[in-house]
């Protein structure tokens, strides 16, 4: 059954897209911190990505989350809608083998945003499908080889082709797998409308300040 929230279906802005990292042992006070700084450098939307927690750990997390960026830019749950709805985040992101994105976003309501991680052509497809206004955006990779997950590797050159063909169809999309400063620039050649980084943040002693390089040199790229 979809929750009334009382948001409104937020603007999106896939520039900086922060993931946060996994841990084997919580440290939920780390995340936190490391999102504040990274929306204080420039951050554009926030994933909550931890597969080792619950569902009520995450809409804890989540609510913490919020509360201490003051919605300066939404915060999405990685595969677990339940914990979207209960923290009044501003959407969720899914994967393949998750709910469909039909039933997805018939839980969230209109007025949550709503992601999908797409690999390959198949995958694509299989997005561009989706009623309009399923989707608000779809995830494109691995670029680059992660120790995050576990996926084929796109290349520079298989991320060209799938923005290209999302862009075409009016699709948002963000690259996201293994991409730090270095690797941006090849990022901005393609029809990508952001990168989304884990380690170039979380991993870094100064996130606030990482955000702001990776975001600066993002906008000098285009």
């Amino acid at each position: 059954m979809t929750v009334t929230s009382t948001l409104t279906r937020p603007h999106l802005d896939l520039s900086l897209y922060l993931v946060t990292i996994s841990l084997d042992e919580r440290d939920d006070d780390r995340i936190v911190a490391t999102c504040q700084a990274a929306v204080e450098g420039g951050a554009t939307l926030i994933q909550l990505r931890d597969k080792h927690a619950t569902t009520e750990q995450r809409t804890a997390l989540a609510r913490r989350i919020i509360d201490a960026i003051g919605r300066a830019v939404p915060v999405l749950v990685n595969d677990d809608i339940d914990a979207a709805i209960a923290a009044d985040a501003e959407g969720a992101h899914i994967g393949q083998d998750d709910l469909l994105p039909t039933v997805a976003r018939q839980r969230l309501g209109p007025d949550r945003l709503l992601g999908l991680s797409v690999h390959n052509d198949s995958e694509l497809d299989y997005a561009l499908a989706q009623p309009a206004g399923t989707l608000d955006y779809i995830g494109l990779g691995a670029v680059y080889p992660t120790q995050t997950k576990e996926v084929k590797v796109l290349g520079i050159d298989g991320l060209r082709h799938l923005a290209a063909r999302a862009r075409a169809h009016g699709l948002p999309c963000v690259a996201i797998g293994g991409i730090d400063g270095e690797r941006l620039s090849d990022i901005a050649t393609t029809e990508a409308d952001g990168i989304a980084v884990v380690s170039a943040i979380c991993a870094q002693p100064d996130p606030a300040a990482a955000a702001k390089a990776l975001l600066a040199r993002w906008k000098q790229a285009h």
